[in-house]
């Protein structure tokens, strides 16, 4: 899983903008819409820079953790934060610095 989550790349992710993943928390897998993918600024070791994802996650009481998370790729563990609850669920942010 770690070398997944280091060679993932922006790209990977804004080819995925309106497909859903899924996503372990606890005892449930919930469906994860990808909202989008963006550079972000910061200091990483990542050859093209840091960059967020944004889900969108079905209705459930918001967590911060690391939730696996089932890629075309494979399986990786992501860091997600909650940023707002919406009408139709929770979005969330997964850093990549």
């Amino acid at each position: 899983m770690t070398d997944l989550l280091t060679t993932l790349r922006l790209e990977d992710f804004a080819a995925l903008k309106g497909q859903t993943l899924n996503v372990a928390m606890g005892d449930e897998v919930l469906t994860a819409e990808v909202l989008g993918a963006r550079k972000i600024g910061g200091n990483t070791t990542r050859p093209d820079g840091g960059f967020a994802v944004d889900l969108r996650l079905m209705p459930h009481a918001p967590r911060q953790g690391i939730f696996p998370t089932t890629l075309p790729q494979g399986e990786v563990g992501l860091f997600m934060s909650p940023r707002r609850v919406v009408a139709n669920g929770v979005e969330y942010e997964a850093i990549f610095n």
